[in-house]
């Protein structure tokens, strides 16, 4: 009996010095739906990966021929809309010098742009809105709140030889600036940018056809009030209600 305990001791002594596992489950999207995964997750949580899954946009995580995209850009309550597949064999260079409405997102110099553009109303992928082309721009981007930079798209900056772009509508200059907070006690030089915080992410995607980035963003921006040629200053202060919700596929 003496012998069974004192082989029994150590191993208690074992097992109680494991550590505890850390949990580092999430949530994939799948072609089936979300499943838990106990490592690189592309969702925290169940309630994210059921709101912003696509089963559509995914072909089992390592790339396929092509991916689904879709994009909605709000301004003052108008909604510019547009949905498509793309071929992951395309390139951003193909997609960009052809005149066909697209939403991709693609990796330079360690910045995530996002690029979405109706230019052809015509097209089977035309939902709603007009003539729109918008980049944004998340420097370092994270699964979380980021701050990212806006501009047009520059082969829509309604200058002659180029389609015409409904962002500048809404804002002044160009590249067209805003601020998301009211600038009016001090005037400020016109080109300042356009940078906004409070963008949502809750997936970077992966290769084309292996799930897509998945972006949100809502609130209140302010147009500069005074921002044509030859002023020196302007303050921001002309409210503009923006709204954008994107799910694109990463392409080279």
């Amino acid at each position: 009996m003496k012998k069974i305990l004192l082989l029994f001791i150590p191993l208690m002594f074992f097992f109680s010095c494991e550590e505890e596992p850390v949990d580092t489950s999430g949530y994939n999207c799948t072609p089936d739906g979300c499943f838990a995964d106990a490592a690189n997750a592309q969702y925290l949580t169940i309630e994210d990966c059921t709101s912003y899954c696509n089963p559509d946009d995914y072909d089992g995580g390592d790339g396929g021929d092509s991916a689904n995209w879709s994009f909605s850009i709000s301004l003052n309550g108008n909604t510019y809309a547009a949905t498509g597949s793309v071929d992951c064999n395309t390139t951003s260079m193909e997609i960009t010098g052809s005149s066909v409405n697209f939403g991709y997102a693609g990796y330079y110099n360690g910045q995530l742009n996002v690029s979405l553009a109706i230019r052809d109303i015509t097209e089977a992928t035309y939902i709603s809105g007009g003539y729109i082309g918008l980049t944004i721009g998340f420097n370092s981007p994270f699964i979380g709140d980021n701050t990212a930079s806006l501009s047009h798209w520059v082969g829509m900056a309604n200058l002659p030889g180029l389609a015409s772009n409904d962002i500048f509508d809404y804002f002044s200059g160009l590249p067209f600036t805003c601020s998301d907070t009211i600038i009016n006690e001090e005037a400020i030089t016109v080109y300042q940018g356009c940078n906004v915080e409070a963008w949502d992410i809750s997936s970077l995607g992966g290769e084309c056809g292996g799930g897509n980035v998945v972006g949100t963003y809502s609130g209140t921006l302010y147009s500069p009030t005074s921002a044509s040629a030859g002023d020196v200053l302007s303050t921001y202060e002309t409210p503009v209600e923006f709204e954008v919700n994107f799910n694109v596929p990463r392409l080279q």
